[in-house]
């Protein structure tokens, strides 16, 4: 007599298939007329065409580098990158522009510095010098006015006289 005990066993088995997987979008980068293009068909329902226009510089160099990590029999993730383009005038501007950035920014720097000691004293030296010009120049229009009123001197003296009081 033979016992015969089921025993829950769980049995691993692998059925081996080849399969194609065929993209989801197809991309082609087209040069006509010295214009660079790009052409976009998606494969998901219905065969639609994107069309998409790079204008580059005439003269600039574009640099295409194809992703490393990609190759035959690789799988690609989704939004990871295969191209990129560098355009050298590109780079160009952009160095240019965060030039200028760093340029207002010491600008900035400079201004919100405080005013040495001696600057200042020197400033408000001038000020004081200014002032009392100005009361002198001012005198001495109402005083040629004055003779100008009375004949002594001419309209001229009183006009240069005039000049000088409003530089001061």
């Amino acid at each position: 007599m033979a016992v015969v005990m089921i025993l829950p066993v769980d049995v691993v088995y692998e059925i081996p298939v080849k399969g194609k997987v065929y993209p989801a979008r197809q991309w082609k980068l087209i040069q006509t007329d010295g214009k660079f293009h790009t052409e976009e068909q998606s494969f998901l329902k219905v065969c639609s065409e994107a069309s998409r226009t790079f204008v580059f510089e005439r003269g600039d160099v574009v640099d295409i580098l194809f992703n490393e990590h990609v190759h035959n029999n690789s799988h690609v993730k989704k939004d990871e990158h295969l191209i990129t383009f560098s355009s050298m005038m590109h780079r160009l501007d952009v160095q240019r522009a965060e030039n200028d950035k760093q340029i207002q920014q010491s600008l900035l720097l400079a201004d919100a510095t405080p005013v040495k000691a001696p600057d200042l004293s020197e400033a408000t030296e001038n000020l004081k010098l200014a002032e009392s010009n100005a009361k002198l120049q001012k005198a001495n229009y109402e005083r040629l006015s004055a003779l100008f009123e009375d004949g002594v001197i001419s309209k001229l003296e009183l006009d240069v006289q005039l000049n000088s009081l409003e530089v001061a």
